[in-house]
């Protein structure tokens, strides 16, 4: 039996952390997501699947879990490991047709090699998360909800679901998970990385034992993004600006000619590369308005996930 370790995310929520740290780490392990390696084929395939937004044949995930079969047999793997946050951003990805390829590709390697399928999240607290992913994603969202408060009313909106904030009902996602996979899930919360490491390092010996190599682990969690919960907006680059303009004349152009601009998909992926968020000295917090709001909508999924796992960091 060979696990298969799912860190789909959240953003947010130490995710580089877990993945520069922490599964480099892991001994008998092949990565299959982050971090990336430009040389490794099956990362290259895995990353193209969960940053294309599209439903992949059945065909093409065959191909992908051979290749995984051929690794676990060369080197006698214990585990296989996917991490990458992309997986449930639906800002900019597609979240159920990832769960859907990622479905696929369990089935087709469960032909050849049983699996023990484990989801690990990273999660935190939802006020936190939520302010933190506007600060970031600042630049794509000031024309759409021109403030913070805007921004929470319209995505906790029952008659307009938000993916986002639905997904962080966590209890909600945790038994979603549980009942589409038949899997154990595990919530690793970033407030432990950063108030108590003996408890990070405790869900990381129930992971993965002795398979860590906790000496080689630098425990460290600098949040540049905020400062005494004052959370710093972002500004785009000149590539930002750029790709911002280049989606203004799509407004213009019927979307047929748009398919047939030479290296469209190529001139789209080096932009991607070169877009960055800057840090400006420009920041938002909480009011009690905001914090409460936020508190009340997650109020209900959270008591029933103290009551079921014993979490009650949130």
């Amino acid at each position: 039996m060979v696990e298969f370790v799912i860190h789909p995310g959240f953003v947010k929520t130490g995710t580089t952390f877990f993945q520069e740290n922490i599964i480099p780490n892991i001994k008998n392990t092949k990565s299959i997501g982050k971090p990336y390696q430009d040389e490794n084929k099956t990362q290259i395939e895995i990353k193209k699947i969960i940053y294309s937004k599209k439903n992949f044949s059945n065909q093409k995930i065959s191909k992908i879990s051979k290749e995984i079969l051929n690794e676990i047999n060369k080197k006698k793997l214990k585990r296989i490991i996917l991490s990458d946050e992309a997986f449930l951003d639906s800002e900019f990805y597609n979240p159920k047709n990832n769960f859907n390829n990622l479905e696929k590709l369990i089935l087709q390697i469960s032909k050849k090699n049983k699996l023990k399928i484990r989801f690990v999240i990273t999660v935190r607290n939802q006020p936190n998360i939520i302010i933190s992913r506007f600060a970031y994603l600042y630049p794509k969202f000031k024309k759409k909800y021109y403030t913070f408060e805007n921004y929470i009313n319209i995505n906790i909106n029952i008659n307009k679901k938000s993916y986002f904030f639905q997904s962080l009902k966590y209890y909600e996602f945790y038994r979603y998970l549980k009942k589409r996979f038949k899997c154990e899930v595990i919530l690793l919360p970033v407030e432990l990385l950063e108030n108590n490491k003996k408890k990070y390092i405790a869900v990381l010996k129930h992971l993965f034992g002795q398979d860590i190599k906790y000496n080689k682990i630098e425990f460290f969690k600098k949040n540049v993004n905020s400062k005494n919960l004052n959370f710093y907006l972002k500004k785009g680059n000149y590539w930002h600006d750029y790709y911002i303009f280049l989606n203004s004349l799509k407004k213009n152009f019927p979307l047929k000619y748009l398919k047939i601009i030479p290296f469209r998909s190529k001139i789209k992926k080096f932009l991607y590369k070169k877009i960055k968020y800057n840090k400006t000295p420009n920041f938002i917090k909480h009011s009690n308005n905001s914090y409460k709001k936020i508190y009340n909508f997650y109020k209900s999924d959270n008591k029933k996930l103290y009551g079921r796992i014993k979490i009650n960091y949130l």
